[in-house]
Order: C-alpha cells, then sequence, then structure tokens
C-alpha cells in the first residue's frame, strides 16, 4: 500500500468525525462524504435542494448554480439547505462532506420565540419587565409568562434622547439554526404612553444580512398591533429577528416598551384582543382562491371538495341533497334525495356542537354569494328545531344565519348575496339543535327541485343543495350605514398609503372586519375584537391602490360600512 491510501484514507475519517460530531450536536444533520476530483470547490458553499434530490445519496449529485451568497429557496415544498465543505491534500484531490439541514415545520401551537434554540436579548436591562414577557404561547393561549403589565422597555418617564437606528430600542431572537417564518405579531404601547412619532423598523437576518421586513413611523406602535401575515406566500428563513424603536431626530423617546397582546396580566386583562403577541410563527400556507362567478356551477361538487357529516349510517349518501345546476337535477338519484337519521330516531337534545351537521370543505378557499338548503318533509316538522349557518374563514366559523323552525320545517333556506359583498371561505356547515325542550326526531336535510325515485320536485323553482358563486352588477354601490343613534364607526386616515384606524364612538365588540372590492369580492378579511374611540390599527398593504367597502360587524350583527380609498400617490 502506498503512501497517498493512507492519506486519502485518513482525510475521509477525519471528515466523518467531524460531521458525527456536528450531527450529534445539533441533532438535525445528515452526513455524507463523497469522492470529487471533476472541480475544484474552496471554502464553505451552500446549496438549496429540494426532498427528491437529497435522497439520491449524492451519487453523481448535481447541486446546481452555487449560491456565493448562501441564499436559501424553496423547492417542491420542502426547506432544506445543502452544505458541502472540502478538505484537499498536498496531491490536489478533495474529499467533500456535504450535509443537509431540515427547517422547522408549519406548527400554529408554536412560537419559534419560545423554543430551546431561541435567545433572547434587548437592549433594556434595568427596565420594566423581562425580556420574554411579551411572548404570547398559543400552546397555553396565554402568555408564557405572567407579570404585572407583561411588557418590556424603559422605565415609565425614562427618557432616552434622539437616537438613531442602532443606538436605539432593541428586542431581539436568535436562533441557533434557522427558522422558516410567515406571521409576525408585536405589540405597542400602552394607552397612556402614546408613540405617534416613534420611528421603528422589523427586520430579520439572512445569511448575515439584516434584512428589512417592514418600517414606519407611529401607527402600531402607538397603542395598537404589528402583523406581518405572509402566509399566503414562501416563508422567510432567518437566523434572527429583531424590532428597533428609535428617534426622528426631533422627538424624544419617553417610556419606549413593547408589550404583549391578548392575554392575562397581573393588573390587566387583555384576553378578549384577538390578534395576540407577540408572535413568531410558522404557519400552514394559505391556497390562492381559485374560482370566478359561473350559474353551471355548484361548489360544492368540485374535485377539491370535501362532503362530511354527522350521519354515517342513515337515509341517503352524504350528496343526494346536492343539486347540479350543470345538468339541472340532483347530482345523484335516489330515493328521497335527502340526508339524516333514519326515520323516527331521536338523537335527544343536543347543543349545536354535538347535534346533526352536513359540512363542505375545500382544499382552496373559495367565493361564494348563494346558498340554499332544503328542510324536512312534510310528515316529519321541524319547528322547534334550532339551526345554524355557518362558514369557515381564516380558521375562525363565522354564522351567516340562524334560527328556529323556519325554513327547516317543510321549507327552503336560500341566502341570495348577489347584491351584497361575496363570502370567502374554507367551509360551509349546517347545524341542527335542539331548543333544550324539545327532543330532535327524524332530522334530516333534502335536495329539492330535481326528480327523485318516489318524487318529482321539478316544479319547484329555488333548487337545493346548492353553494355558488353568481355574477353580481358591475359596480357595487355602498348600503346605507346600519348604525345605533349613540354610535359611529370612523376610518382614518382615508385616503390610506397602506393601513388605517378604525374607531368607534362606543366601545363595540366586533366580531370581524372586512375588505370588499366594487365587484363585491371580499379581498380582506380581519378578525375583530373590542374597538373604541382610540381604534384599531389594520394593514391593507397587499391590496392595490383603489375604492373599497370596509365593513365591520359587531357580536349583536349590526354592520357597519364606509368607503375606503388607497392611494399611495
Amino acid at each position: 500500500m502506498n503512501k497517498n491510501y493512507f492519506a486519502h484514507l485518513l482525510a475521509i475519517i477525519a471528515l466523518l468525525f467531524s460531521n458525527l460530531l456536528v450531527a450529534q450536536d445539533s441533532g438535525i444533520f445528515e452526513s455524507y462524504v463523497i469522492f470529487n476530483s471533476s472541480e475544484t470547490l474552496t471554502g464553505d458553499q451552500f446549496y438549496d435542494v429540494d426532498a427528491t434530490t437529497a435522497s439520491l445519496g449524492f451519487d453523481g449529485f448535481d447541486p446546481g448554480t452555487n449560491n456565493a451568497s448562501n441564499s436559501r429557496i424553496f423547492k417542491g415544498g420542502q426547506h432544506k439547505t445543502f452544505k458541502q465543505t472540502t478538505a484537499t491534500e498536498a496531491t490536489g484531490v478533495q474529499y467533500v462532506s456535504q450535509e443537509v439541514q431540515e427547517f422547522n415545520t408549519p406548527d400554529e401551537n408554536i412560537n419559534l420565540a419560545l423554543l430551546d434554540d431561541a435567545t433572547l436579548s434587548g437592549s433594556v436591562s434595568g427596565g420594566r419587565g423581562p425580556i420574554e414577557a411579551i411572548l404570547y404561547d398559543p400552546s397555553i393561549d396565554d402568555y408564557t409568562i405572567r407579570t404585572d403589565w407583561n411588557e418590556y422597555g424603559v422605565e415609565l418617564g425614562e427618557n432616552i434622547g434622539r437616537p438613531d437606528v442602532d443606538n436605539g430600542f432593541l428586542w431581539q431572537v436568535d436562533w441557533s439554526t434557522p427558522k422558516a417564518i410567515n406571521y409576525i405579531t408585536f405589540g405597542g404601547s400602552y394607552a397612556n404612553q402614546p408613540q405617534s412619532n416613534a420611528l421603528w423598523r422589523i427586520s430579520y437576518l439572512s445569511n448575515n444580512d439584516w434584512v428589512t421586513l417592514e418600517e414606519g413611523q407611529g401607527g402600531w406602535i402607538d397603542r395598537s398591533v404589528y402583523e406581518w401575515d405572509g402566509t399566503a406566500e414562501p416563508p422567510i428563513t432567518a437566523d434572527a429577528l429583531r424590532v428597533q424603536i428609535y428617534s426622528d431626530g426631533e422627538t424624544d423617546l419617553v417610556s419606549i416598551h413593547l408589550r404583549g397582546r391578548g392575554g392575562l396580566s397581573n393588573n390587566t386583562d387583555d384576553r378578549a384582543i384577538v390578534k395576540k403577541a407577540t408572535l413568531i410563527q410558522y404557519l400552514p400556507q394559505r391556497e390562492p382562491i381559485d374560482n370566478t362567478p359561473n350559474k353551471n356551477i355548484n361548489l360544492a361538487l368540485l374535485d377539491d371538495a370535501t362532503l362530511s357529516g354527522s350521519v354515517s349510517d342513515g337515509r341517503g349518501p352524504i350528496d343526494a341533497i346536492l343539486y347540479d345546476p350543470s345538468i339541472d337535477d340532483y347530482f345523484i338519484r335516489t330515493v328521497w334525495n335527502e340526508y339524516g337519521v333514519n326515520r323516527d330516531e331521536n338523537l335527544g337534545r343536543p347543543d349545536a356542537d354535538n347535534a346533526f351537521f352536513w359540512q363542505v370543505d375545500w382544499a382552496a378557499p373559495k367565493v361564494f354569494n348563494y346558498i340554499t338548503f332544503g328542510g324536512s318533509y312534510p310528515n316529519q316538522p321541524q319547528p322547534d328545531a334550532l339551526w345554524r349557518i355557518s362558514y369557515l374563514s381564516n380558521n375562525d366559523w363565522v354564522t351567516l344565519e340562524e334560527g328556529q323552525g323556519g325554513w327547516i320545517d317543510q321549507g327552503i333556506y336560500e341566502w341570495d348575496g348577489i347584491t351584497e359583498p361575496a363570502i370567502t371561505a374554507d367551509a360551509v356547515r349546517v347545524q341542527i339543535y335542539s331548543d333544550g325542550d324539545t327532543d330532535l326526531v327524524s332530522i334530516l336535510i333534502r335536495g329539492r327541485g330535481g326528480l327523485s325515485l318516489l318524487i318529482d320536485d321539478r316544479t319547484t323553482a329555488t333548487k337545493a343543495t346548492l353553494i355558488q358563486y353568481l355574477e353580481t352588477s358591475p359596480s357595487l354601490s355602498i348600503p346605507e350605514i346600519e348604525s345605533q343613534a349613540n354610535n359611529k364607526m370612523r376610518v382614518f386616515p382615508n385616503p390610506s398609503s397602506g393601513e388605517a384606524y378604525v374607531s368607534f364612538e362606543v366601545t363595540t365588540g366586533i366580531k370581524a372586519i372586512e375588505i370588499i372590492d366594487l365587484a363585491g369580492r371580499l379581498v380582506q378579511h380581519i378578525k375583530g375584537g373590542n374597538i373604541d374611540k382610540e381604534g384599531e390599527l389594520i394593514y391593507i398593504r397587499a391590496l392595490p391602490d383603489g375604492v373599497y367597502i370596509l365593513s365591520a360587524i359587531d357580536t349583536s350583527g349590526i354592520r357597519y360600512q364606509e368607503k375606503l380609498i388607497i392611494n399611495r400617490n
């Protein structure tokens, strides 16, 4: 054996041993050693690969273009980073060690700032609250720790002068391995410590460069909540994330701080706030809306529609109630085209969450403005049954309508929203339940307007079940605002360049805020909360310039509407 053989062997063993140590330390690396004499590589080089390529064992592996800037991108939905390290002998032969690093996966119950490999730091060491006091833990639906005010910042009344961005207030989280992120929130100041002139910048560290995500003056830092929702886009990848607050050069920074939102502190209960903070998360990616108006399509019959219900062994299959407008008849023909429990079956007195339901879910959100359901047959009346029709939007079930008896008692439910803003939803359901005093017996819903094996209902004009997106008028007029005599909604600034406040003269519980374009399409859905005259900051930066309707629905069903203009010129 010659000297070169032993040199080769020692080089391979050294690389294997060093990478095994890395793997044991971090627990996230797979190590490979290959012989490469076809090209000369120097230093540490990063490549991005997808799961398919990584599984090839690097035999004849072509990593693609060398990303000298160590950039990382997504391919095939699997986020990994390829790292190649080389060792060169005096003879010029190279031995290459390759590592594949897998990133965190989407999980709505994880705040990335609370992971074991997260390190928090900040500019304040002896002020108000520990640095982790502002963090919200979605796994317990509360702050990660409870303090008097769940805040982090300088003391009340403390003046730190007029620092620039690199010498101002700072809160930061670093990770030992890069993280994929698509959702971020921070809580601004308390109402008695306004920060309307404070400048702010939120940025993340990627490949040793700080990249500005957003920056501005006042806005959320002045008593509101910052929210960056990137769930409809590929996530960013970062080694660190920070928020900096600094002076405009003309105004001193006084009492500067961040606060948690949406939890319970020793001195304040903020749990009614829907938008929680501070959160840094990787959430499941939202699919784009993919349907357009078409009177011949029942959205419940699309390929990406999934039907489900509470009855597995009753009357009729779950799709028997669906009407197909493309054939002007039921989708399938059964004896009665019904879906429900068996005749005379008694469900007792269940509440809404434990009773009869029929539901359709879609893989991608759908826009719709017309819904029908068929009620019971005349020989099985349901005058006392309670019902609720709702839709799933941004992980919240929103009630469209509810009542007792009515259509479910031998009639037809019809929601005709073609003169109103269309709804965007991931699912629609109907629930039928007891009033607490009457048993549910023979409960069912039926198709209407088609031909069954034992009944011809084709003369019925209103067909069911239908979930559709129908054509609306070219322009949508803004309806009169429903308002209480002593309350009024205000939107400001208006025109807006990308963010605005929504306020009420009287503190009002709002279920949701919706932005609708003039074609009647819902283009943005924002969670509500208790909104007072100070206002709630909303972000509308993703919307193009134009005229919209801002609609807010309170907890009693009253709808407040105002024209909103977005103009960045």
